[in-house]
């Protein structure tokens, strides 16, 4: 069961799919993952992160995730 705000995060069998699940599991970030459809990868490539009101794609697209994520916490008071 997906809660209200968790991240979803799409995913292959590929080194940059694990790198991505693999950073957002060291930020404390519970996500749920989905193999991602073919046709999806075709148009999209993966990893693939829903979240934080917006779509994150690729290595790159996490690191952005996270560092928004890193910037509301920072100014929300969460987790201090």
């Amino acid at each position: 069961m997906i809660k209200e705000g968790q991240p979803v995060l799409y995913v292959a069998q590929d080194e940059a799919s694990e790198e991505a699940l693999t950073m957002l599991k060291e930020a404390g970030f519970v996500v749920d993952v989905r193999t991602a459809p073919i046709h999806y990868r075709a148009a999209y490539g993966t990893p693939v992160l829903f979240g934080l009101f917006n779509r994150f794609e690729g290595i790159e697209g996490i690191r952005v995730f996270l560092e928004n994520a890193r910037i509301f916490r920072r100014q929300n008071g969460v987790g201090t």
